[in-house]
């Protein structure tokens, strides 16, 4: 049932008593009513409404609180003998049809940096929008209003049963604006604004272990802290026909440089940062690379990866759900007998020398995730390794670890 349908009945009831108005559902519904608003459960059995225990919110025992259609078309659409419902039209048995689509979205053009336009897809439920109001997954442009709609989430509160767009003044007074601001603020999004404009601002002949921020190294510095790290992991066995996978890979640094060390052909790279992205594609021409969260590589198959790894990714992540999903993620698509590494994370038992190394040169904190070391307990065949103990020369080693994994 659409809520704009039964604000239609309530005009055409009021202007035209007479009228007879049937609701055409879906072939499927067996519903009889809508999704009405009660302000508790006591309230709808009053009205001897019927609803399920998932159409209840349970912070405030309000029944449809996000779905409930309310006001002029919530009284009409109690008044139960104003209206009938079928589930077939028959267009000869009415003299008038009106289709109820609700709010759409009208979108000003908007184009990608290569001047492909960007169009946003709409869900069955007409939200063309995600939880956090991003219109599209890889672009940081947010959408909000009656057009956009919105996911129901824990920021929005509301029933389970609720599936489709939440919309309402109450959320765009109170909620919205949090979820604007939390989106915005997320350390994963402040980084990939970051590793953007170093993307942009990156020329064709700039080193890509310099894109990374490694600017410290010369190539064959960062090759050999490259191979230092993975014969310390006792990864060895990479060859040409390998299938690789790296999540967060950034302009491509450390696939370019098992290319130059092993040969290896067969990798496959992603990033939130899609000038960075762009970068990979570009210099590395044997290589398929795509704009993604490290969280959500479910275009990658399952154990499809003989080596999948993350390379000073973790230091970027929201927080521990964010990397353990991501960690989850990359055990997923690699195969049994497969290794994963997850390199150059944080450690949180030594913030203090990163605070202290870091006061040298900077006047604000760091906005980075640290790991505690029970973090690595929540994963199977986790080997730890302390990058000061491994001879890593890098000004981040004395306070960061690596983490490699055997999948069985």
């Amino acid at each position: 049932f659409s809520h704009s349908a039964f604000s239609i009945g309530h005009l055409l009831q009021k202007h035209h008593p007479s009228a007879n108005i049937t609701y055409i559902k879906q072939p499927s519904s067996t519903r009889t009513q809508p999704r009405i608003y009660f302000p508790s459960t006591d309230a709808a059995n009053q009205n001897r409404y019927v609803y399920e225990s998932i159409d209840v919110d349970p912070d405030t025992g309000r029944v449809h609180r996000l779905g409930g259609v309310r006001g002029d078309a919530r009284t009409f659409a109690l008044s139960k003998d104003s209206y009938q419902t079928s589930n077939v039209l028959n267009p000869d048995d009415y003299n008038h049809i009106i289709v109820a689509c609700g709010f759409r979205m009208r979108m000003v053009p908007m184009f990608d940096r290569n001047g492909v336009e960007l169009c946003p897809e709409s869900e069955w439920s007409g939200s063309s929008v995600n939880s956090e109001g991003r219109l599209f997954p890889h672009h940081q442009i947010y959408g909000f209003g009656l057009g956009a709609g919105l996911h129901p989430s824990q920021e929005t509160g509301g029933e389970a049963g609720c599936t489709r767009r939440a919309d309402g003044i109450w959320l765009y007074q109170y909620t919205v604006g949090s979820i604007i601001r939390n989106s915005l603020k997320q350390r994963s999004t402040e980084w990939m604004r970051i590793y953007n404009r170093i993307g942009l601002s990156a020329m064709r002949s700039t080193p890509l272990h310099h894109v990374g921020g490694y600017n410290m190294f010369s190539q064959q510095e960062w090759d050999d802290q490259v191979r230092m790290l993975l014969d310390k992991c006792r990864i060895t066995n990479l060859d040409p026909s390998t299938p690789i996978f790296e999540s967060g890979c950034g302009g491509g640094a450390f696939l370019d440089s098992l290319r130059r060390l092993y040969g290896c052909k067969a990798v496959e790279g992603c990033d939130q940062a899609s000038a960075c992205v762009d970068i990979a594609d570009r210099r590395l021409e044997s290589g398929v690379f795509w704009v993604g969260d490290a969280s959500d590589l479910s275009r990658v198959p399952n154990a499809s990866k003989e080596f999948s790894f993350m390379f000073g990714v973790t230091p970027y992540l929201n927080d521990e759900d964010h990397a353990e999903r991501a960690i989850n993620e990359l055990i997923r698509i690699t195969k049994s007998g497969g290794v994963i590494l997850i390199a150059e994370n944080n450690n949180l038992e030594r913030k203090h020398i990163s605070d202290s190394i870091r006061r040298r040169t900077h006047t604000l904190p760091s906005n980075h995730l640290f790991l505690p070391s029970s973090f690595w307990k929540r994963f199977l065949n986790a080997e730890v390794l302390d990058h000061a103990a491994l001879g890593l020369k890098n000004p981040m080693a004395p306070y960061r670890n690596s983490v490699v994994m055997k999948k069985e």
